[in-house]
């Protein structure tokens, strides 16, 4: 059998863990990046609702008139999909699954059930496909 550990990255960047679909990713790390992009948003939000002189009613609150409230907001928001995304797949990789399951990130209400349960379900103690233990990711050679 290979040496695992060789042809792996065992230390991999912050940049890894956010944008990367590749390798797998412990409870923490997941958690963490999930509420970094949650945190975003909702710095986001609070900075449009604050933006406006008049009180706002409920026809005025919808997600057309918030995006076209800045033009960087749709580029901001797919960013932060991307993220999510990247986190759920490593996250399935982590349980010994396929990026594929990841999809589900895309059903409303059984997105909300998967993300908390791929959050505290722990992951595989021995190496699988995706990389030798948690927090890492085999090179491509």
């Amino acid at each position: 059998m290979p040496d695992l550990k060789r042809n792996a990255n065992l230390t991999p960047s912050v940049a890894w863990a956010l944008f990367s679909p590749f390798g797998r990713l412990s409870r923490l790390p997941y958690w963490l990046g999930f509420g970094l992009t949650w945190v975003i948003i909702g710095l986001l939000v609070n900075m449009w609702l604050n933006g406006h002189e008049e009180p706002l009613t409920i026809d005025v609150v919808t997600v057309d008139n918030f995006m076209a409230s800045n033009p960087l907001l749709p580029f901001v928001f797919l960013a932060m999909q991307w993220i999510n995304l990247a986190l759920i797949i490593k996250r399935c990789q982590d349980l010994g699954m396929t990026g594929f399951v990841a999809l589900v990130a895309f059903v409303p209400l059984i997105n909300l059930a998967a993300i908390l349960v791929l959050g505290f379900m722990p992951g595989q103690k021995e190496a699988n496909r995706f990389g030798p233990m948690s927090n890492t990711y085999f090179r491509r050679n």
